[in-house]
């Protein structure tokens, strides 16, 4: 039988499976791509000769793993000079599924041999060669299981499906299993609940310095997100309770998080008395001190002096003495510092320095939030590009595949630069690009003080190419308090409509500085339809 002109569509498995996408919102994207790769390639004579004959337009449909393996077969596609078109979905801006030109067999090799198993089979079954739109479905890697999504403890579906009773879930065992579960997710509440339910349950003797160690860390990074003082309460309790009921310590993390939460309490001789301790092996000779021991007294949430710079240079000293060699994650609390205090030339410094080695392995949102403070340092240093260069960079990075809408909108701590990110969501798409957009804002409000408005708009064009989320309220304000000032009606104006296809109500200050423009034009219609406007919005807020 001859051979046939085919069209291969690969989608993405954990599309449905894993961020729970409707079948027909999947189906959809493989005929977005399809249609986009005849489109783009119109005028190829394997796209001619493919449409000349329509009772014999087949198609294949293979199933690739998740965003990472979609992305690696572009690239092998692309190495074998195979045209084919990505589909990126908006505005999530997440590649979905590509789809090549209509390709012989014998032509497309082993492109997609290294992650599709179910070639020869497909072959032997004519799959490729026979049949009226004909569609496929073959597994990204042999033996591989569908990915599940993760059921919250406690449901009644996980109980369902886990056949556990009441008497199950009091046993000591279970309830650790479900703690190690909530930690890895990063849900404090959860979390809370589990631990005080371990707390009451007579087998105490369980309990190890480990499980103890992950509930610190979940409530130390709920403060250090969501400046919550009630994480801190938390975390005070159960150091208490542990020395109460005289847990045995084999592990220096457990005293760095209690480091972590005198410095975030402002309790410095208490943190220093602990450190001291472990340096003189008062914990005992097994407990030493560690990088992130000194990383704990490094991430001063209230550091802002010279006089507080100068301690943390000494600790940092004495880290590198004890033979610690710092990575990037430990000098980013240094730099954030440096611009607090307005020390730019130990800034700079910090930024240029080569011996700092990158750490390798980390997730990508805590890649992102490095990029964010060396670039809020160029900032700071009036360095625009050496900016870019890292939001060049933070783009080039792995976006996380976990998503999750925000409860509240985040926002910045008063006075500081500090974004306030939920704990469950610090590791998901849309806190990744939060990172990026506070970036995009802080270079437009230094091109809009230096009165360079164009670029600054062109900067504003393009975070609203690359993220699906809209720019703050604050970000048109800028542009707002810009123009008014110098009266520029028909730039307040497109403003609005800017803000209104983003899906950002004005606020009063907007309102006010709309109406103070108006006042000295003779806009009297404007100024009445912006007063009414206004009114009205603020009579539904109240």
């Amino acid at each position: 039988m001859a051979e046939a002109r085919t069209i291969f569509i690969v989608m993405r498995k954990d599309l449905v499976k894993v961020l729970q996408w409707p079948l027909g919102s999947v189906v959809s994207q493989g005929a977005h791509a399809a249609v986009a790769v005849m489109h783009k390639y119109r005028d190829d004579e394997r796209v001619k000769e493919y449409v000349q004959d329509l009772d014999s337009m087949h198609k294949v449909v293979l199933e690739t793993k998740n965003e990472t393996s979609l992305l690696k077969m572009a690239d092998n596609l692309k190495l074998k000079n195979i045209p084919f078109y990505l589909w990126t979905e908006q505005p999530e801006n997440i590649p979905t599924c590509l789809a090549t030109v209509p390709i012989m067999r014998s032509d497309l090799g082993d492109a997609l041999k290294k992650y599709t198993f179910a070639y020869d089979r497909a072959s032997q079954r004519l799959a490729v060669y026979t049949g009226k739109a004909l569609v496929r479905h073959y597994s990204s890697e042999k033996g591989s299981k569908p990915q599940k999504p993760a059921i919250p403890p406690w449901s009644k579906r996980w109980r369902k499906r886990s056949k556990l009773t009441d008497a199950d879930i009091k046993q000591t065992a279970r309830l650790r299993q479900y703690l190690l579960w909530s930690t890895l997710e990063r849900q404090p509440e959860t979390v809370w609940k589990l631990f005080v339910k371990l707390a009451e349950a007579p087998e105490w003797s369980e309990i190890t310095d480990r499980d103890i160690v992950r509930v610190l860390r979940v409530f130390n990074n709920q403060f250090a997100f969501e400046h919550d003082m009630v994480a801190l309460e938390r975390v005070e309790y159960i150091i208490n309770l542990c020395l109460e009921r005289k847990l045995a310590i084999n592990a220096v993390t457990f005293y760095n998080e209690w480091i972590r939460l005198h410095v975030s309490r402002k309790n410095y001789h208490e943190a220093y008395r602990i450190k001291q301790n472990i340096l003189s092996g008062a914990y005992g000779p097994e407990i030493k001190p560690d990088i992130y021991t000194y990383a704990a007294l490094f991430n001063d949430p209230f550091a802002t002096t010279s006089q507080d710079m100068a301690r943390l240079i000494r600790d940092y000293e004495e880290m590198l003495d004890q033979g610690i060699e710092p990575n990037e994650l430990q000098v980013k609390p240094l730099i954030r510092l440096a611009i607090k205090a307005g020390e730019f030339k130990l800034l700079e410094e910090l930024l240029d320095s080569a011996s700092i080695r990158p750490m390798k392995g980390i997730h990508s949102n805590t890649e992102a939030r490095l990029l964010s403070t060396k670039a809020r340092g160029y900032i700071a240093l009036f360095d625009l590009d050496g900016a870019k260069q890292q939001i060049e960079k933070l783009l080039l990075c792995h976006i996380s595949q976990k998503s999750m809408p925000l409860p509240w909108s985040p926002g910045y701590e008063s006075g500081t630069d500090e974004i306030k990110v939920p704990l469950e969501h610090t590791q998901t798409r849309e806190a990744f690009f939060i990172y990026v957009r506070s970036l995009y804002e802080s270079i437009i409000r230094i091109h809009i003080i230096r009165r360079m408005i164009d670029e600054a708009y062109e900067l504003m064009e393009e975070m609203r190419r690359t993220i699906y989320l809209p720019p703050t309220r604050m970000s048109y304000n800028w542009f707002i308090r810009y123009h008014s000032k110098r009266k520029q009606i028909s730039k307040l104006h497109e403003v609005q409509d800017m803000m209104l296809q983003d899906g950002v109500a004005p606020d009063e200050y907007a309102y006010t500085k709309f109406i103070n423009a108006c006042m000295f034009q003779p806009k009297p219609r404007l100024l009445q339809k912006l007063i009414i406007t206004a009114f009205s919005q603020h009579s539904l807020e109240n």
